[in-house]
């Protein structure tokens, strides 16, 4: 049984599995919808998929950072012990100092890569556009009338290019 603090752990060498919009089978569960999920896997599908990957690839990174941070500051505040304890040694003190610049450093390359921001615009991203597959099911406006599909490129490449649908 894992616990659940480590059962969501960052990974080294990330593999996500293939996001899935809108499960296959339902084309052959709900036929009188064929079509119209056929037009959303093929006009969402590829940009969904994409955007839910690189949201999965920033948290993961920004997971990465945030572990590294608290095992750098844990081992600084270790080390700032051993330093309390052998005051009249050098080598703790020069430790903890190396260990408070590379925290320094690490907290900064987190801020300056934004992982977590990244992560928070592609996730936005991608549930937009799981949203607008629903409205499109739903033929809520603006997808009504003979040019649905053409409204759904347009409100996809809107998304992706991060402004509201018009």
């Amino acid at each position: 049984m894992r616990m659940a603090l480590f059962s969501r752990r960052p990974r080294l060498r990330p593999e996500f599995p293939a996001p899935k919009l809108i499960p296959a089978d339902r084309a052959e569960r709900y036929p009188a919808l064929a079509a119209d999920l056929a037009a959303i896997a093929e006009v969402v599908g590829p940009a969904f998929s994409e955007h839910d990957h690189n949201a999965l690839v920033a948290q993961n990174n920004y997971w990465r950072q945030q572990v590294t941070l608290i095992i750098v500051t844990g081992l600084t505040t270790a080390f700032g012990a051993v330093a309390a304890a052998y005051r009249h040694e050098v080598w703790p003190g020069v430790v903890v100092a190396v260990l408070g610049v590379l925290s320094a450093a690490v907290a900064g390359l987190g801020e300056e890569r934004s992982a977590q921001r990244t992560f928070l615009d592609q996730r936005t991203r991608a549930e937009r556009l799981r949203g607008l597959a629903f409205a499109y099911l739903a033929e809520l406006p603006p997808f009504q009338g003979a040019d649905r599909r053409a409204k759904l490129a347009s409100a996809v490449t809107d998304i992706g290019e991060g402004r509201d649908p018009a």
